[in-house]
């Protein structure tokens, strides 16, 4: 019999309190108050991760408190290497009388918990990790940078999981069952001063944050089973994770051909918000992407065309 003793690892405090006072333009305009609570369920969600391998060095010191540790990977040439991802979110929720709406992304190093080292399963290549092979799933990812376009969601990312969340802006088109003709991704964060985001002029450039085009894809999936997706952060300089619940497999991409990957674009801007331009710029560079997961909810209900019924 096994002599390891692993409690459960104690729960953060959800007395926490959102006030809904967003921009009327992403829910409904109401400034009542409510207590939020966990689990959260989202609507609807759809999300891209776009992943590159950066070098250890650059991702040090968001390790220097010792609490997590990089995630180590090989590259092709045998090169150890930390990774890196860009997660674009735009999701629903509903609350009562809100329905709100959220664009959001994630930066984030792949990492896990120092205190659960004996338990990692290491030597896990890039293309297991995206299947889903960690059984302990321990393996997640550790938020560097998370821009969001509705307050409400930055104040309860802040409150409940210590998110270094900020409010942002977004223009983007992505594919979508309504959208047919839309094969690409094209997806720009502004900073929160920037002007025109909405009006379909493009803003100063010095207000970008980045711009991250994704061409069609048009090579078949394979279907992965991330779920759960360990998240950590630090709330109150105390190290927490959570899991995020998928509820239907991932469509992940990796390895990709040269053709696809040479069509990804970063574009890191000139916006000093939060510093996470210059983040990207460092980590991220001019490295080529090396693996992508695409997760898109189910509809809920469909209606089909009018016809004439004469």
């Amino acid at each position: 019999m096994s002599g390891h003793h692993n409690p459960p690892k104690p729960l953060l405090p959800y007395d926490r309190q959102i006030t809904f006072n967003p921009q009327i333009s992403t829910i409904s305009d109401t400034s009542e108050k409510t207590d939020a609570s966990m689990p959260f369920y989202y609507a609807s969600f759809v999300g891209i991760w776009v992943y590159w391998f950066t070098d250890i060095e650059n991702v040090k010191t968001h390790f220097d408190r010792g609490d997590f540790r990089p995630y180590i990977f090989k590259d092709n040439d045998g090169a150890e290497k930390a990774l890196t991802v860009i997660n674009f979110q735009t999701y629903t929720s509903h609350a009562g009388m809100a329905l709100g709406t959220v664009n959001e992304v994630e930066f984030n190093i792949c990492a896990y918990p120092a205190s659960d080292s004996d338990r990692i399963p290491m030597g896990l290549s890039l293309e297991d990790f995206l299947m889903g092979i960690d059984q302990t799933k321990r393996i997640g990812l550790f938020r560097i940078h998370v821009p969001a376009d509705n307050t409400i969601a930055v104040a309860a990312g802040r409150a409940f999981f210590g998110e270094p969340k900020f409010f942002a802006q977004f223009q983007y088109m992505i594919p979508a069952l309504n959208l047919p003709s839309q094969k690409s991704w094209d997806m720009s964060v502004y900073g929160k001063d920037a002007i025109g985001v909405n009006s379909g002029t493009l803003p100063d450039p010095k207000h970008l944050i980045f711009h991250l085009t994704v061409p069609e894809i048009v090579a078949s999936p394979q279907w992965a089973n991330v779920s759960p997706l360990a998240l950590y952060t630090y709330v109150d300089g105390i190290p927490n994770g959570s899991h995020w619940q998928m509820l239907l497999p991932m469509e992940s991409y990796c390895p990709i051909d040269e053709s696809l990957s040479s069509g990804i674009k970063m574009e890191a801007g000139g916006s000093p918000e939060m510093g996470m331009a210059a983040d990207i710029k460092k980590l991220i560079g001019n490295n080529p992407a090396v693996g992508i997961q695409v997760f898109r909810s189910n509809p809920s209900c469909i209606e089909g065309g009018a016809y004439d019924v004469r």
